[in-house]
């Protein structure tokens, strides 16, 4: 099952955190492969399979974000390693029927799927949604047919050949990232930056972010990774999305809440940085204390991986409305896939 997958995943990525110190970056700087895609279709993933993706990459170490089924790599001239394992999406369709005498006959898909529902029912013909489980690989998965070359390395020497000839320099933590330059100036909360402080935080009895003068910042990668972190703070404010009172609502304990919350700015902030081709190594989880309120959430809570992770892309989306040249290729609007959302009473189908 997914959820028994995300969950692992979530619990050995913390383990290393605190047991091994790990100072890897949550995402790696990927840019027009950020968004979770198709790499067939150029279809974005949404919701629960955006997030879930993106959590299996960062888990599996996947270098780039792009997915596709063994047919579909079939088509383009690849397939599948040996061995590797594929990963669950889900995605919503419909089955139609009418009752003939006491039994139920099933009808084809068109052109019911055209009709409105008073049509429907005028006809007697029940509409039911159910659930298609496809399994995806991702590109790193796959090798060329014939010359058995990787996918993984066909996307990295063009990705090298389009930032050459941009004069994009991924490396370079001093890059101006126009996007977030909007976002620091343009904000819904005030943003201030105080000379001299050593603190930054978002409050939000007085929905206002303090971050440290820039000059004190190693460089524009550390103040925008922060500056995102804060910024993604005040999206759960009761005028945004209510994320903060949702959490210290279920959550009575504070650190439990506070450990929640801290991981939803965490991952946030850091795909955006990865979306913009940035991928701080320091860019961590620093507090060992909301980490262990993390584990111990997590043992009460057998949902609480896919809240965080549905709470993070509700974040990265109320920033992309917003500011899209902030998130670069994360297409909040795509309707590609009929992924499901909240489909209630469904059939399961595989």
């Amino acid at each position: 099952m997914k959820k028994e997958q995300l969950q692992e995943m979530f619990n050995e990525m913390l383990n290393r955190k605190l047991n091994e110190s790990w100072e890897k970056p949550w995402f790696v700087p990927v840019n027009k492969n950020s968004a979770v895609t198709n790499y067939k279709t150029g279809h974005q993933y949404k919701n629960g399979n955006f997030i879930f993706l993106l959590f299996a990459s960062m888990f599996k170490g996947f270098s780039t974000l792009q997915f596709m089924t063994f047919k579909q790599g079939l088509s383009l001239g690849y397939l599948v390693n040996k061995g590797s394992e594929g990963l669950p999406v889900y995605f919503y369709s419909f089955s139609f029927f009418k009752m003939i005498n006491g039994q139920r006959k099933n009808l084809p898909e068109s052109p019911y799927n055209t009709w409105t529902t008073a049509q429907l029912n005028e006809a007697k013909i029940t509409k039911l949604p159910f659930i298609k489980i496809h399994h995806v690989f991702n590109v790193a998965q796959f090798s060329n047919v014939q010359t058995g070359e990787s996918l993984q390395t066909v996307i990295n020497n063009t990705l090298l050949n389009e930032t050459e000839s941009k004069g994009i320099i991924n490396s370079n933590p001093e890059r101006i990232l126009e996007g977030c330059e909007k976002v620091l100036s343009s904000w819904e909360c005030k943003i201030s930056l105080v000379p001299g402080s050593d603190r930054c935080f978002y409050s939000p009895i007085n929905d206002i972010i303090q971050l440290t003068d820039r000059p004190q910042f190693k460089n524009n990668e550390f103040f925008y990774a922060t500056m995102l972190h804060e910024v993604t703070h005040s999206t759960g404010h009761d005028i945004r999305t209510g994320r903060i009172k949702k959490f210290k609502e279920s959550y009575k304990d504070h650190k439990q809440a506070y450990a929640i919350e801290e991981l939803v700015a965490e991952i946030s902030s850091a795909f955006i940085m990865a979306s913009n081709n940035f991928a701080p190594e320091q860019q961590k989880i620093n507090s060992a204390v909301y980490l262990q309120g993390w584990k111990e959430s997590l043992k009460e809570d057998e949902n609480l991986a896919f809240k965080v992770c549905g709470e993070a892309y509700k974040a990265i989306s109320y920033i992309a409305e917003r500011f899209p040249e902030a998130v670069p290729y994360f297409n909040i609007n795509s309707e590609s896939h009929n992924e499901v959302a909240e489909v209630e009473e469904v059939e399961m189908v595989s």
